[in-house]
């Protein structure tokens, strides 16, 4: 597997995009491999500068400056993998996502709680919180969260899709 993303990033040119896109799909991995994956994140820049000795300087120096920032994604990112693995568990206990959807039931999104969170506008605000109490009354796995999650961020990011970089910085302000 890490000689795999190696040849990956010495083969092509990634950008941070792509290089956590990449890293997304590899964060459901077992929790065994967090490790294999961190010790790969931290030792492969001198594995790359062993074998990359012979390249003229220009040439390994972009090299290196692409693998770093992967190894940097992989460091960065790797806690991602233990979140997963412990929101996963407790997905899994019944018990626990029981008692969730009963704290979530106790707020009450029709007055000031939901407004003061996030100022959004009550039809927003309703939707979530079916969305939410429907992935907990029917035991949704990680995956459907992250699946309906996605969903939910793309329904309400779609209005902003056709924007500039500027224009959406501006609008995010």
């Amino acid at each position: 597997m890490s000689l795999l993303y190696l040849k990956l990033i010495i083969a092509t040119n990634l950008n941070n995009f792509d290089i956590i896109s990449i890293f997304y799909r590899v964060c459901f991995f077992a929790a065994s491999a967090t490790q294999s994956i961190r010790t790969f994140g931290k030792s492969v820049d001198g594995w790359l500068r062993t074998a990359l000795g012979y390249l003229p300087e220009r040439l390994k120096t972009i090299k290196l400056t692409i693998i770093n920032a992967f190894a940097m994604t992989l460091r960065r990112y790797t806690p991602l993998n233990h979140l997963v693995q412990v929101a996963r568990a407790v997905l899994l206990n019944a018990t626990q996502v029981n008692q969730m959807l009963a704290d979530l039931n106790k707020v009450d999104f029709h007055k000031e709680q939901a407004w003061w969170v996030c100022e959004c506008d009550d039809n927003l605000i309703s939707r979530i919180e079916r969305k939410f109490k429907n992935h907990l009354s029917s035991q949704s796995t990680l995956e459907d969260w992250a699946q309906g999650l996605d969903s939910l961020l793309n329904d309400l990011l779609k209005p902003y899709s056709n924007f500039t970089a500027e224009k959406y910085a501006k609008q995010a302000k």
